[in-house]
């Protein structure tokens, strides 16, 4: 079983919170603060036997076929966490959900996530 973590970073660069705070700034309610538990990108990538590289990226389809991709690389070269999240402020989601910490708008959070799809491509 994935060991699961806790976000500890303030989305949009403003520095660390506590262990049990994830700030959402910019979303139509201003500011949200919730705790997200669950495995790294790179732990579900891990589990699958995927060794991603630079070039990967991982797209996520939530249930109502929203997509959002994300690369692994921000997470390992880039410090920028990336999670699937099972649980929410101590409640267990039905689905899990894709947290891209360090995005300011969350407009790559995925809710409902269904479906992982993993590529490769050239750099650009």
């Amino acid at each position: 079983m994935i060991a699961a973590h806790r976000v500890e970073h303030v989305p949009g660069g403003a520095g660390e919170v506590g262990p049990d705070e994830l700030r959402d700034r910019g979303g139509p309610g201003g500011v949200q603060t919730h705790t997200e538990v669950g495995p790294s990108l790179l732990e579900v990538l891990a589990a699958a036997r995927i060794a991603p590289t630079l070039n990967t990226w991982v797209a996520a389809v939530g249930s109502d076929n929203y997509v959002a991709t994300v690369t692994p690389a921000e997470q390992f070269a880039g410090g920028r966490p990336l999670q699937l999240s099972l649980t929410e402020d101590g409640t267990t989601l039905a689905q899990p959900r894709l947290i891209a910490d360090g995005d300011v708008k969350g407009g790559r959070y995925v809710s409902g996530v269904v479906d992982l799809y993993v590529g490769t491509g050239p750099a650009s």
